[in-house]
Formats: structure tokens, C-alpha cells, sequence
């Protein structure tokens, strides 16, 4: 996990760059990132946002760099990543079909082929996860159900408890 609170910065730093921002302000806002205390104590624990940060970095370094070479592999590249930030954090899909449409809607050449990869590539790793979540909950929906959440919000209650039946097996 210390190579994380390592590689997210400067995944930031070249999301930085990618944004022709100065040279010297990108350095400047590595060191403040690499050596914040919230910033190292938040990868002293396991959760989504640890991987969210410095997928979510990237993969802005990632479109920006597929926007300025316009080829089909940085293209892919970034839609790979900006998928498995999606999986990670559900909030990051409206974020990555503005980016990876903006990147598409500026290529010059091979739009369309660059498109069919894009899909392609979601749908292998959204596909599976999908069918699966059908499988067991009758929902179409590679991020999970949201509806458990509201249920909590809305209840108030400082616990959920529930209880599972399938195929005659009970869990609590």
C-alpha cells in the first residue's frame, strides 16, 4: 500500500504535465501531494478510495496523452484504465464517458476503429461482472446495487442487517 501513496502523485504530476502546466508548479504540487499527512494516512487503510486516487490520475494523464498522440493503443490505454477507475468507484463513469468522448470526438484518423476497441474493452470487463450481478440479484449492472445504500440512508439505522435466501439456504 506504501507504493501507492507513492504512485499516486506522480500519476498526478503527469496529469499535471499532460495540462501543460509549468514544469516547476507541476513539481511544486508533487511535493505538496507526496508529503500532505491526509495524503499518507489515508493509504494506511485499505478501501476503494486508495485505488480510486491513483487510478482516477492516470487515467486523466491517460486521455490527455490519447488526446495529444491520437493513436489507437494510447486510446485503449485510457479507456482500460478509466474502465477499471469506473469498477473501482462507480462515480468515475459519468466522469469517463465525458473524457474518453471528448478524446474520441478529437482524433483525427481512425475514429471509428478506436471507438469498436473502446467497446470492446469496457464490455470485456464490464460483460462478465454484469452477467454475473444478473445471476445473483436479477440487475444488469457491472457497478454493484445502489439501492442497498438509499435503503441505509434513508432508514437512519447505524446498522443494515439482512437476511439471504436462495435455493433453500438461509443466511443472516
Amino acid at each position: 500500500i506504501i507504493a501507492l501513496s507513492w504512485l499516486s502523485p506522480w500519476l498526478w504530476y503527469r496529469a499535471f504535465r499532460a495540462l501543460a502546466i509549468s514544469r516547476p508548479l507541476c513539481l511544486f504540487g508533487w511535493v505538496i501531494l507526496t508529503w500532505l499527512p491526509s495524503w499518507l494516512a489515508i493509504y494506511s487503510y485499505f478501501m476503494t478510495e486508495t485505488l480510486f486516487l491513483p487510478l482516477l490520475g492516470g487515467a486523466i494523464w491517460l486521455s490527455l496523452r490519447a488526446k495529444r498522440k491520437q493513436t489507437t493503443g494510447a486510446f485503449a490505454l485510457a479507456v482500460l484504465l478509466w474502465t477499471l477507475t469506473a469498477l473501482v468507484r462507480g462515480i468515475a463513469a459519468p466522469m469517463a464517458a465525458a473524457a474518453l468522448f471528448w478524446v474520441w470526438w478529437n482524433q483525427q484518423s481512425d475514429r471509428w476503429f478506436n471507438g469498436l476497441i473502446g467497446i470492446l474493452i469496457a464490455g470485456f470487463l464490464l460483460g462478465p461482472i454484469a452477467y454475473r450481478n444478473y445471476q445473483q440479484v436479477g440487475l444488469w449492472s457491472p457497478f454493484g446495487n445502489a439501492w442497498l445504500n438509499r435503503i441505509y440512508a434513508v432508514s437512519g439505522h447505524k446498522a443494515i442487517e439482512m437476511e439471504l435466501v436462495k435455493e433453500g439456504a438461509h443466511w443472516i
